[in-house]
């Protein structure tokens, strides 16, 4: 980071979590929530460098990192916080660890965070993120994660009605 504050650039930590675990629970953001975050920093910050840290690198990251201006970082689960911590810009996702990365960096001057964090009942309550946050309005899940989360519902709410049938063919 610091050869970008030598150039005078704000450095934007981009937190990604996107791997197979949030896409099958349901819980993985679309991929323009990033997006429109980003936009939303360069506007207010036209000379920022973006840093990916990420739990997968996906092709959500990729075409980020192909639109904006970023380097991609991944660490240890100890290094990525750090990193998180020092950034002058965090954009945050519905991760617990992203959020506390935000919440321990003392320098940041802006957070950006989605307006929802999806869960299996639903979305948490909207005090999930800082008050003094910047939310992305109308961020939407992933349509992908969504249908392979209500198709896992589905087996799972049909394996009673499977079972009962295998015991009656007896």
């Amino acid at each position: 980071m610091k050869p970008y504050k030598q150039q005078g650039k704000k450095v934007c930590i981009v937190h990604f979590r996107v791997g197979y675990d949030y896409f099958i629970l349901g819980y993985k953001l679309h991929k323009s929530y990033w997006y429109r975050a980003a936009a939303l920093v360069q506007k207010r910050y036209p000379n920022v460098q973006f840093i990916c840290v990420y739990d997968k690198f996906t092709s959500d990251v990729k075409s980020f990192m192909e639109e904006f201006p970023s380097e991609k970082y991944h660490g240890s689960l100890v290094d990525d916080l750090a990193m998180i911590t020092q950034a002058d810009i965090n954009i945050v996702c519905n991760s617990s660890f992203s959020i506390m990365g935000a919440l321990l960096n003392p320098r940041s001057c802006m957070a950006v965070c989605p307006s929802i964090y999806p869960t299996p009942a639903g979305n948490l309550p909207d005090n999930t993120y800082a008050k003094s946050w910047i939310r992305i309005p109308q961020t939407k899940r992933d349509l992908a994660s969504q249908m392979t989360w209500n198709m896992r519902k589905i087996a799972k709410a049909l394996l009673p009605i499977k079972l009962l049938k295998k015991l009656l063919k007896r």
